[in-house]
């Protein structure tokens, strides 16, 4: 009798048990390919993890915290649109995972910023005066905005004499340097080789170069 009793019991202890619930593979979803300075970076975790509950997701980024959805599983971080290159790390802790389960993961995004989206003019052959006047005009946002650097970038055709590019040159800086006064830390002149001969005006941080492949400072 006393035997008939223990597997009774011991039957009514293995009914009761859960299958183990298998651990998710969790990862980080990244923005693909580069992202401009000045847009929304997202990050997502990866399986959707609904057969789990009362999950709690924390995240860590870096250089700055994220904007929308920590405590969820997906965050957007604002950029800069002042940043020229960055990388953003992320990292979330998924907490309320069966304690034998991995439950962290990380990703990263690439931002750097694109000169064409802040080119503040482009103008081709025109007289001199007009030239100058429209160098005067972003003159005008650089004096309010000293944290930035005006990049004069000179196109010419293939083929034309150092000395018709040379004289380009020299009558931006007469003008910028000698007639405005404008120090001369606070702009840029180069330039490059192209099917086309023109004048593209810049604003962008210090240090950005990513305007052409080869350009030649002045």
């Amino acid at each position: 009798m006393t035997v008939i009793v223990l597997l009774a019991v011991c039957g009514f202890v293995v009914a009761q048990d859960k299958p183990p619930i298998d651990c998710p593979k969790i990862s980080v979803v990244e923005p693909p390919g580069i992202t401009n300075s000045g847009e929304n970076v997202k990050f997502k975790v990866e399986p959707d993890l609904k057969e789990f509950q009362d999950l709690r997701f924390e995240w860590t980024v870096s250089p700055r915290p994220p904007d929308l959805g920590q405590g969820t599983s997906e965050i957007s971080v604002k950029t800069d649109y002042m940043t020229v290159r960055e990388e953003i790390k992320a990292k979330v802790v998924v907490a309320g995972l069966p304690p034998h389960c991995p439950n962290t993961a990380e990703g990263f995004a690439n931002v750097v910023i694109k000169a064409y989206d802040i080119m503040d003019d482009q103008f081709g052959k025109i007289p001199t005066n007009d030239q100058l006047a429209r160098i005067d005009n972003s003159l005008i946002w650089l004096r309010e905005s000293p944290q930035l650097k005006l990049y004069i970038l000179l196109r010419y055709k293939k083929g034309t004499q150092n000395s018709a590019l040379n004289k380009r040159v020299k009558k931006i800086k007469d003008f910028i340097f000698e007639f405005r006064k404008v120090h001369k830390d606070s702009v840029l002149i180069i330039s490059e080789p192209s099917d086309i001969e023109d004048t593209r005006l810049y604003r962008l941080p210090p240090g950005s170069m990513e305007i052409c492949d080869n350009c030649k400072v002045h």
